[in-house]
């Protein structure tokens, strides 16, 4: 494959300054790495935060091209390479520097199976990156509460990108899920796109701990309790949910924080002894966890972008700026914005 003579990119080099396009170097496969031609990259609802310097634990190191994952096309190989060659299409694992909103990126990357995905499925690559949404609920869900089908697990608040997405999964492997918001017609539309799933529940928030505790436990088989608690606060809000989910945990519950709150949260010291809780922290997830969610994505047990009901809305390199306003407005689940930086090729 001819090499590019420029790799135009969208680079952040000040948290005080919008970030610009520029020309870099089209990066040369080394042994162990590829290079790949990125197709489409998906946007969170936070970036602008991000880039602005608010998210403090994200550490970044400027300057950099900013956004990690995405859906690409391998443009040339390390002379070492094996399982992977120029053409195949592939999803990237995540890391920082450089990121996926350029034309041309140096990555590690999971091989997908293009003829399943995008011929037998019908999958446009703008659909296949919203992948890392999911990859986050898996994160919290299959590898820090080890959920198991029949499980009963609560989700709040659900109605954003990542919460929506974990109610999904949730749904997907077997578990009997009770989502939480305070706007009652977000969550009325929630069980509508979802056809009003068996073990699919809403419930209410209040504000009020033992009134909210109380419609959660009403909402579990047999009134016993939750296995697992899934916490979503965003960055901008204190756990709304937290306490009154804590004490809707049945004995050795697991409460799995994955939103962006920062500052301290107060635990029921002796109701988390009493019924030996868990409580922990996730981001993001593993390998092996990768692998598992593409299972569920090719085997259609998992439907992602479009096919799944989302609208998905692309905007070209060139318009990143207009794409992160845009995410920073419209996105919640099932509303995906979606950046192609070779859309021009």
């Amino acid at each position: 494959m001819s090499q590019p003579e420029k790799n135009k990119a969208f680079w952040l080099s000040s948290v005080n300054e919008p970030a610009s396009l520029v020309d870099l170097p089209v990066p040369s496969a080394s042994p162990g790495s590829v290079v790949l031609q990125v197709l489409a990259t998906s946007i969170n609802p936070f970036t602008n935060h991000v880039h602005a310097g608010h998210i403090l634990l994200l550490n970044l190191i400027l300057p950099l091209v900013p956004n990690p994952s995405c859906i690409a096309r391998v443009h040339s190989v390390g002379a070492d390479a094996v399982h992977l060659k120029a053409w195949d299409l592939v999803f990237v694992d995540p890391t920082v520097r450089d990121g996926s909103l350029q034309q041309f990126q140096l990555e590690n990357c999971f091989l997908l199976d293009d003829m399943l995905l995008r011929g037998d499925l019908k999958y446009e690559t703008t659909n296949l990156a919203v992948i890392p949404f999911y990859m986050v609920a898996a994160g919290a869900f299959i590898e820090a509460a080890n959920l198991k089908a029949g499980e009963t697990v609560v989700v709040g608040p659900a109605g954003g990108t990542f919460g929506g997405t974990a109610v999904e999964l949730a749904l997907a492997v077997g578990a009997n899920v009770i989502a939480l918001g305070r706007d009652d017609g977000r969550l009325v539309k929630m069980e509508e796109n979802l056809r009003s799933p068996p073990r699919f529940q809403t419930v209410p928030m209040t504000g009020i701990v033992n009134t909210d505790t109380a419609a959660i436990l009403e909402a579990t088989p047999l009134k016993l309790g939750v296995d697992v608690y899934n916490d979503w606060a965003p960055g901008t809000t204190k756990p709304m949910y937290l306490e009154a989910a804590l004490h809707s945990l049945k004995d050795d519950g697991r409460a799995i924080l994955s939103g962006g709150g920062e500052g301290a949260v107060e635990v029921p010291y002796a109701l988390a002894v009493l019924r030996n809780l868990t409580i922990r922290g996730k981001w993001m997830c593993k390998p092996p966890t990768i692998k598992l969610l593409m299972n569920l994505i090719n085997r259609g047990v998992v439907k992602i972008g479009r096919p799944g009901g989302a609208v998905v809305t692309t905007f070209d390199l060139e318009d990143s700026h207009a794409a992160i306003e845009h995410v920073a407005q419209h996105g919640r689940w099932r509303n995906y914005t979606v950046i192609c930086p070779n859309s021009s090729n």
